[in-house]
C-alpha cells in the first residue's frame, strides 16, 4: 500500500510538472513525525518545510511555485 501512495504521489506531481518525492531513508522518521504535528494541529508549516528542505526534486517548473 505504502508504494502505491508514493507511485500516486509521483505521479501527480510528474503530471503537474513538479517533481519527484523521495524520502531519504534517514529521514523517515522525521518525515513521519512532520505527519502526525499535520494531522493533530492542522498546522502545514512543519511538514512543508520538510518536504521542501528533504523529500522533493524539483524540475525547473516546480522551483518557481510557491
Amino acid at each position: 500500500m505504502q508504494q502505491f501512495l508514493w507511485a500516486s504521489a509521483n505521479k501527480i506531481l510528474m503530471q503537474e510538472d513538479v517533481g519527484i518525492l523521495s524520502i531519504p531513508y534517514n529521514q523517515i522518521e522525521l518525515f513521519y513525525d512532520s505527519l502526525i504535528e499535520f494531522y493533530e494541529k492542522n498546522d502545514t508549516n512543519i511538514l512543508k518545510n520538510f518536504l521542501r528542505s528533504n523529500a522533493l526534486l524539483f524540475t525547473e517548473h516546480g522551483r518557481n511555485l510557491k
